[in-house]
């Protein structure tokens, strides 16, 4: 019996409003091995960043609503 620990698995956000694109990335992704979320508004992504603090964001500037830089100024304290 091993004592190791297996490496956590990364948890991803994706946020894209090109539904085409973010589930090719989420595909991808977590046939690479990732936990991935997505997310198609600035505001649901600021939710999802301060509720689940996921260790990676890929995140699309330009979005509907609240972009991309609003969201970075916004989560920048978490």
């Amino acid at each position: 019996m091993s004592n190791e620990k297996k490496p956590a698995i990364a948890q991803l956000l994706v946020v894209e409003d090109d539904t085409s694109l973010s589930e090719w990335m989420c595909d991808y992704l977590t046939a690479q091995g990732y936990e991935v979320t997505l997310a198609d508004r600035g505001e649901e992504a600021v939710e999802l960043i301060k509720v689940d603090v996921p260790d990676l964001v890929v995140l699309d500037v330009m979005l509907p609503g609240k972009d991309g830089f609003d969201v970075c100024k916004e989560v920048r304290p978490f």
